[in-house]
Formats: C-alpha cells, sequence, structure tokens
C-alpha cells in the first residue's frame, strides 16, 4: 500500500512558482502584446478558452474562470506576478483579479482563464452558452 501513495504524490501536479514581476518584465510584456485597441481588433480569440496575450490594466473589467464556469471580475492591486504558463514552458505574467465582491486569485491570459470585458469577448461568452 505505501508504494501506492507514493504513486499518487509523484502524479500530482507541483504549482507554479511565481515572483513578483519587474517594471521591465511589464514593459517587455506589453511591447510583446502590443496593446493597441487596433491591433486586437484585428487579433482576437476566436473561442472563449483560446489562451491570448493581453496586458492588464489596474481597473480592468474582466471575466475569470474558475471552476469551468465564467464570471465577472476586476484587475485588482498594482501587483503583478510572472512565472510559467500552464504549459510550463512560456513565460506570462499573472494579474490578480478581484471577484464575487470578496475574492482574490493570480490569473494569467496566457492559461486562457481571464479575458477583457468586450463586446467581443461577450458575444464570445455568449455563443459558448455563458450569459453575458
Amino acid at each position: 500500500m505505501p508504494a501506492l501513495r507514493n504513486q499518487t504524490r509523484a502524479s500530482r501536479k507541483s504549482s507554479i512558482k511565481l515572483v513578483p514581476a519587474t517594471a521591465e518584465d511589464y514593459r517587455h510584456s506589453q511591447s510583446d502584446s502590443k496593446s493597441a485597441s487596433s491591433f486586437y481588433d484585428d487579433t482576437q480569440p476566436e473561442d472563449i478558452e483560446q489562451p491570448w496575450s493581453y496586458v492588464f490594466q489596474r481597473g480592468d473589467n474582466v471575466w475569470i474562470k474558475l471552476c469551468g464556469k465564467w464570471f465577472p471580475g476586476r484587475i485588482w492591486g498594482h501587483r503583478v506576478l510572472k512565472g510559467l504558463a500552464q504549459d510550463r514552458q512560456t513565460e506570462c505574467l499573472y494579474f490578480c483579479v478581484y471577484f464575487w465582491g470578496k475574492a482574490r486569485k493570480f490569473v494569467s491570459p496566457l492559461n486562457g482563464d481571464v479575458k477583457p470585458d468586450t463586446a467581443h469577448i461577450r458575444k464570445l461568452l455568449k455563443d459558448a452558452g455563458w450569459a453575458a
């Protein structure tokens, strides 16, 4: 029985280590994503689950995916973290999202679990069966 227990522990995914992002990390990410709205008009995701390079600003309204469902939230605070995306190969920024009026979570658009609250994203949510 102990051998099975060790296999179970070994098969669990280790959590992704997040560290504070520097101003240089943030500037680099902004230049990579070309956050101008005209750029996003041409390169928006085609599916609500699609990862998408996007740099948020404090106070931006967003949609966050939690437990398989999408909820409204807002980018909160000044703290931005960096770490690997879920693919464990791409380095990305993690933004703190405030939701349900009391909870916070760090999420990355490159993991596909946070999207800006735009007309296009609301249409994707509606097309996928989520009331937006």
